[in-house]
C-alpha cells in the first residue's frame, strides 16, 4: 500500500517539482534501469530517462544513492554529459563487486571514482548529488545519516 495516490510516471512534470530523488537499492537497479540482470547494457525505463533529462536540463537537483547512481548513469548515455560518479569505494569493505559495477559505469561514459560510505559526491553545474549509501558495509545509523546529508544538500541546492 503507497502512502498517497500512485502517479503514473510519464504523467509527472519537472515542472510540479523542485527537486528528484533516486534512492536505489535492488528495486531501482531490477525496475528503473536492468542492471541487476543485465549490467550497464541494460535498458532503461524510458520515461525514467526523460524524467531524469528533463529535470538536468531545468537545473533541478537529482539526488541519487546506492544503485540510484547506475540508473542516472545509464540514463546519461549518449548524451553530451560525461560526468564522474560513484556507488562506493574499492578501498573500503563492500557487499558488492564496486569494482564491476564502477567498470560498468565507465562503459556508459560516466567516470567512477571511488567514494567511502559518508563521502558525498556533488556535480555542481548538474546538480547531481550522489552517495554510495548501502552500497558500503554499513549499519542502519550509517544509512540514516547518508540519506539525511544527501537530503540536506538537495534541499539546499534548491534554494
Amino acid at each position: 500500500m503507497a502512502g498517497g495516490e500512485i502517479i503514473a510516471l510519464r504523467s509527472i512534470s519537472h515542472l510540479d517539482f523542485n527537486a528528484l530523488l533516486l534512492p536505489g537499492g535492488f528495486g531501482a537497479a531490477k525496475n528503473l534501469n536492468h542492471w541487476a540482470v543485465n549490467g550497464p547494457d541494460g535498458a532503461i525505463d524510458h520515461e525514467v530517462k526523460a524524467r531524469i533529462l528533463d529535470f538536468i536540463a531545468a537545473k533541478k537537483p537529482i539526488g541519487a544513492m546506492c544503485m540510484g547512481p547506475t540508473v542516472v548513469a545509464k540514463a546519461l548515455e549518449g548524451s553530451e554529459f560525461s560526468v564522474q560518479m560513484t556507488v562506493g569505494s574499492t578501498t573500503a569493505p563492500s557487499p558488492y563487486e564496486i569494482s564491476a559495477i564502477s567498470a560498468g559505469m565507465e562503459n556508459l561514459r560516466a567516470h567512477a571514482v571511488m567514494c567511502l560510505k559518508l563521502k558525498l559526491r556533488l556535480i555542481l553545474h548538474l546538480k547531481l548529488l550522489l552517495l554510495s549509501a548501502m552500497m558500503m558495509e554499513a549499519g542502519i545509523t550509517d544509512v540514516w545519516l547518508n540519506t539525511q546529508a544527501l537530503v540536506s544538500v538537495v534541499l539546499e541546492l534548491i534554494s
